[in-house]
């Protein structure tokens, strides 16, 4: 499978972001907080293995085990693979601990999720390795 390129990967994690922003801060109090964390948690289990961002740019999530190779990422396998970006937007919420503690320990993990996505072959990711995923082009 063609892996996606890193550049439509940015992308996508941004307009998604957006979105989590949107739902934090439209939403009232902790709803709109845990609405953000659900949507990232289960975001690429819409649209076919597709979050709204990954649509709009053109890649997906799929499978890596060999049995199941090339199916489309479920709920299960995105709220896997999303956990860690779950847990920080969450937390990132929280007044003055949030912003001087975990978002800067989120940028962090977001640094090296970034950097093993773009050094290895396949564009896997450690959230990838966990719920057996790949994220490829949507022609693939």
């Amino acid at each position: 499978m063609q892996k996606a390129d890193i550049v439509h990967r940015a992308i996508a994690k941004a307009i998604d972001l957006v979105i989590v922003g949107m739902l934090a801060y439209l939403l009232p109090s902790i709803f709109g907080v845990l609405s953000a964390g659900l949507y990232i948690l289960i975001s690429d289990g819409f649209f076919h293995g597709q979050s709204v961002g990954k649509k709009l740019t053109r890649i997906k999530v799929v499978l890596t085990d060999p049995e199941k190779s090339g199916k489309i990422c479920t709920f299960r396998q995105s709220l896997i693979r999303n956990a860690p970006y779950a847990v920080v937007i969450v937390f990132g919420f929280i007044p003055f601990i949030g912003w001087f503690i975990i978002f800067p320990l989120g940028v962090l993990f977001l640094v090296v999720e970034t950097y093993f996505a773009y050094s290895d072959d396949q564009g896997i990711r450690m959230g990838d390795i966990y719920a057996g995923t790949q994220v490829v082009d949507e022609g693939v």
